[in-house]
């Protein structure tokens, strides 16, 4: 069973904010639950710790990050 119970939405408006987010929106995944992605700005190589905090208070976690030519991308679930 797949249960989600983090807050999606109120998790990508609080780190839509931060000076190294350059993008952060809501998608559906293949399963028909919400995730969010996020992309840092160029040449940033880790999610920093006001970000991972964010996602934590909205019961968030990282699924997936992977570099994208200069860019950091971010799966969030």
């Amino acid at each position: 069973m797949n249960v989600q119970t983090s807050d999606i939405t109120s998790a990508n408006e609080a780190v839509q904010s931060h000076p190294v987010v350059q993008d952060a929106r809501v998608v559906d995944d293949h399963a028909g639950f919400e995730t969010f992605e996020i992309v840092l700005l160029e040449h940033v190589d880790r999610v920093p710790p006001a970000v991972l905090r964010q996602l934590g208070t909205h019961d968030c976690g990282i699924k997936a990050a992977t570099p994208q030519g200069d860019h950091l991308f971010v799966e969030v679930k």
